[in-house]
């Protein structure tokens, strides 16, 4: 019985994932300690999520039109605090990779000590955080800037147009 190009390469693939599924279990169970950086690993992902969250609705501030602009400029120029904003979201989700990537190489790797993955995955973790932080302070600015122009000045400025004042 031969089988066809296609189907050996497929057998082939489940084969290696199989293998792959057995030896990362295997790698897991062997070090037991893992379940610390399991959760070191989640939180930053959940912060990451979250990240990702506040850079699209950002994003979606700046593109949509469902909400009013200020009509003059220098409160517009708050809009620029988006942009050092998104830059430190952005380090801090890449410090999320890093602490992924330090606890995929503490299970891939025989000669990984725990010591060695736990600080790298707490100096990452620590730094994720503080980028994170750092970020929300320019949203932050920005909001309070945009709630101060929205009670204070906006319907003078419309009363201005219609001719009211």
């Amino acid at each position: 019985m031969s089988l066809s190009t296609p189907l050996r390469i497929f057998c082939i693939l489940i084969v290696f994932l199989a293998g792959a599924t057995v030896c990362l279990s295997q790698a897991v169970s062997e070090k037991p300690q893992s379940s610390a950086l399991v959760a070191a690993v989640s939180y930053a992902q959940s912060l990451a999520q979250w990240e990702f969250a506040v850079m699209g609705g950002s994003l979606l501030v700046v593109i949509g039109t469902s909400h009013q602009r200020p009509p003059v400029q220098w409160i517009r120029v708050f809009y620029l605090l988006f942009l050092p904003g998104w830059i430190s979201l952005g380090i801090s989700i890449w410090f999320s990779t890093r602490v992924q990537g330090a606890y995929m190489a503490y299970l891939a790797l025989p000669a990984a000590s725990f010591e060695g993955a736990v600080r790298t995955v707490n100096a990452d973790l620590i730094s994720e955080t503080r980028w994170m932080l750092g970020g929300l302070v320019f949203f932050f600015v920005w909001v309070v800037a945009y709630l101060l122009w929205w009670t204070f000045t906006r319907n003078q400025i419309a009363e201005a147009k219609d001719g009211r004042s």
